[in-house]
């Protein structure tokens, strides 16, 4: 939109032993080198389920020097991950993106190649082309030619439900005219069918939606100037999965009620409207349409992002806005975050339950459990620039850190911790880093700050809670680094998630030839 909403296997570093509530040592914690050195450009990368046993696979888009392309798949344990594919094809030229579904009889998930006419579905049960890639829908998809070396991973895929055809995955795939979701028609291994079409209206801006990581989450930013209709895998959120001359509003899928099946959610300039999901996916007509309050049609140059999540832990989808106001030169904006208590009936009030503002020249915020007590809390992360006056004596940037802890009533009104500092022009270059605060990584129950610099140093940064009887709870973030990682990262990739399920966090980042992994894992490292 033009203004508005429509507008990374050597076991290394020192151990951390993590103390229980009573005051015992819980088993060490330590991380495991399983980055892999690539023969050729990363394209694009997921972890998925592809055999269907529950278990996560690595998945690698690799364009090699002679132009080929590659999808490698790659096997994950918990304290491994296989150097050597276990399954590795060649992509045709005609490919301009890949996914993974269950779309045919074959045990396990296929692979999905996205071309200008359609999908092809790939079996990895089978070896080579030959009998086996079939032509799963037909249709003419949007997207500009594509870079020959790219090759995104599609993500839009609805989980089918029941036995049979009934059970297979269905698509939500682009076209001229908006979108529409493919399934089953019923005969086995016969090519899709269109289930539902949604209509979009052409727009000059630029909307962005995703797929949620998890059950009953979504996360849908609006902002100007881009040239991205879908949103791909990212730190920020900001690249484009497929890209036209035309655009189309992206849409958000998720659970909303918890009944298992995903909903389509669109944003329009003012509204929010939801077709609940079904055995068949998302419904073609809306189920229902919620108009956007005042705050969230941003005006002229301002930017909102929403976040649709359980805030308070009551069973019910909360609504985060983040409106930031548009500035001109060197000086700070206003940042306001709404938040929106729903309920079974209804997303979005008539007003917010609770506003926070801010004055800076940028702001993060993720919601993540911080403390661990089962409840959201809300990490911001905030740059502040200096006044014109102050820029007189030498420039001093200001980089916070706040936490906001949630509980049943919202969020505190006075951050738990507060850490901050200082940059001048000497030391600028450190705030160049791409940060996460979301999961635990040394086992003592609180997330921590994992981050990578300009040169692709990966670092953890613990956030410790101490108590006292004079000063009772005090929470701090450490300034110099728990543990340093000896493999290169990439400043423009890092993800923080529970791989291989001891409920800490496990750090990747993705560069052009290293896929950089760091495996947790709990008990005594051997020497």
């Amino acid at each position: 939109m033009s203004a508005g909403l429509a507008g990374a296997l050597a076991v290394v570093l020192c151990p951390f032993a993590g103390r229980a509530a009573d005051g015992t040592a819980e088993s060490e914690v330590f991380y495991i080198d399983a980055s892999l050195d690539l023969d050729g450009l990363l394209a694009s990368w997921a972890f998925v389920d592809v055999d269907g046993d529950g278990a996560l696979e690595l998945v690698l888009a690799v364009c090699l020097a002679d132009g080929e392309r590659e999808l490698r798949v790659h096997e994950l344990s918990a304290h491994r991950l296989e150097s050597v594919p276990k399954h590795t094809v060649r992509v045709l030229g005609d490919v301009i993106a890949w996914g993974c579904a269950d779309v045919r009889s074959e045990p396990g998930r296929e692979l999905l190649f996205l071309t200008r006419g359609g999908v092809w579905s790939y079996s990895l049960t089978r070896p080579g082309y030959r009998d086996n890639v079939s032509r799963l829908v037909v249709d003419d998809l949007l997207y500009d030619l594509p870079d020959p070396r790219a090759l995104e991973h599609w993500e839009y895929i609805i989980p089918g439900s029941g036995s049979g055809a009934d059970g297979r995955d269905l698509v939500l795939l682009p076209d001229r005219t908006g979108y529409a979701i493919w399934g089953a028609t019923g005969e086995e291994d016969a090519p899709y069918g269109r289930r539902a079409r949604f209509e979009d209206s052409e727009d000059d801006g630029d909307d962005r939606g995703s797929v949620g990581d998890r059950p009953r989450r979504a996360e849908m930013s609006f902002s100007s100037g881009g040239s991205s209709p879908f949103l791909r895998e990212d730190p920020r959120g900001t690249a484009a999965l497929l890209s036209d001359s035309r655009k189309v509003r992206a849409p958000a899928l998720m659970d909303l009620d918890g009944d298992g099946f995903l909903d389509l959610l669109r944003v329009s300039d003012e509204a929010l409207t939801i077709h609940m999901g079904g055995p068949d996916g998302p419904s073609a007509d809306p189920t229902r349409v919620e108009p956007l309050p005042k705050e969230l049609m941003a005006e002229d140059g301002e930017s909102v992002e929403l976040t649709l999540i359980d805030l308070d832990g009551d069973g019910d989808l909360d609504l985060l806005a983040h409106v930031e106001e548009d500035v001109d030169g060197f000086e700070n904006a206003l940042h306001r975050i709404f938040i929106y208590r729903g309920n079974a009936e209804r997303l979005i009030g008539a007003k917010p339950d609770q506003v926070l503002r801010f004055e800076a020249a940028m702001l993060r915020v993720e919601v993540t459990d911080v403390d661990g007590d089962g409840r959201v809390d809300l990490a911001f992360r905030k740059l502040e620039l200096p006044s014109v006056v102050a820029a007189v004596t030498g420039l001093e940037f200001t980089f916070t850190y706040l936490v906001y802890m949630g509980g049943r009533k919202g969020f505190d009104k006075r951050p738990t911790l507060d850490h901050e500092e200082t940059y001048d022009e000497d030391t600028v270059v450190g705030l160049a880093a791409n940060r996460e605060l979301t999961l635990d990584c040394d086992g003592d129950g609180i997330a921590d700050l994992v981050e990578v610099d300009l040169d692709g140093r990966i670092a953890i940064r613990r956030v410790i809670k101490t108590s006292s009887f004079l000063r009772g709870e005090t929470w701090s973030l450490e300034r110099a680094p728990w543990k340093r990682f000896a493999g290169e990262g990439s400043i423009e990739s890092l993800v923080v998630r529970d791989l291989n399920g001891d409920g800490l966090g496990d750090v990747i980042s993705a560069g052009e030839r290293r896929f950089s992994l760091w495996l947790s894992s709990r008990g005594r490292q051997r020497r």
